[in-house]
């Protein structure tokens, strides 16, 4: 049986057409990352579809358009298709059901709203998991980095506004003592420099290098001299 075509109007044009199963799902619904990751998905869907003017970016922070009743019933349709078997579809009902009829605009303002506190939070827990990573062997250096642009990127997610030369700034003073000439290197060749995440892939470059430099110079053996050397030669 083929799968029936929904109609939402565009603001101010003709409906279009659109099908539920292409409507992106929320597939992570228990944190607020997974929500900010989809809603960005479910905005370019709308985009796509000429409706995203009726949707609020970011809550409170902008003024979409006022859609018609059949424009909210519509949106309220793929909101719930899309936050199936998660627990944000009982807000989409909650809110988006009212007496004048389905209101998408209203679910989606709610959500985001809810999810933008929720963030709030997230995004400071991140922060200080980024504050107390530590490397201790220098060994380990280049997975500490790694490490701590994972958090970074769902830092990012979050909502988070640590800048990258915050984050290498942070990177650097936790690296073991066997790195220091190192990182007073690094630091001044990157001063004056604009800091990315590609200067932090860099980073992790030079770092497995150095380490490699480190582990070389230990291999080599060391030259007895001085006392030491008279005293071995009368044994």
């Amino acid at each position: 049986m083929a799968e029936r075509i929904q109609e939402v109007g565009q603001a101010g044009g003709e409906p279009i057409k659109y099908q539920l199963r292409h409507v992106p799902k929320l597939k992570d619904g228990t944190v607020s990352m997974g929500v900010r990751k989809w809603s960005k998905s479910f905005l370019a869907y709308c985009s796509e579809l000429g409706v995203d003017g009726l949707l609020a970016n970011k809550a409170g922070q902008d003024n979409p358009a006022e859609g018609s009743a059949n424009q909210k019933k519509g949106l309220y349709h793929m909101l719930w298709k899309a936050l199936e078997d998660t627990p944000h579809r009982l807000m989409v009902e909650r809110v988006g059901t009212t007496d004048q009829g389905l209101d998408g605009q209203a679910a989606w303002k709610a959500l985001l709203a809810a999810n933008s506190r929720s963030g709030d939070i997230w995004a400071e827990r991140i922060e200080q998991e980024i504050h107390l990573l530590e490397c201790r062997d220098y060994k380990k250096a280049a997975w500490f980095i790694e490490k701590a642009l994972e958090k970074y990127a769902d830092l990012r997610d979050a909502g988070g506004n640590m800048t990258p030369r915050t984050l290498m700034t942070k990177v650097l003073a936790r690296l073991p003592s066997e790195l220091s000439q190192f990182v007073r290197t690094w630091r001044a060749m990157n001063a004056d420099r604009d800091v990315d995440e590609m200067t932090m892939d860099k980073l992790i470059s030079a770092v497995r290098d150095e380490i490699t430099l480190i582990d070389e110079e230990k291999k080599r053996p060391t030259k007895t001299t001085g006392l030491n050397a008279h005293r071995g030669s009368n044994n």
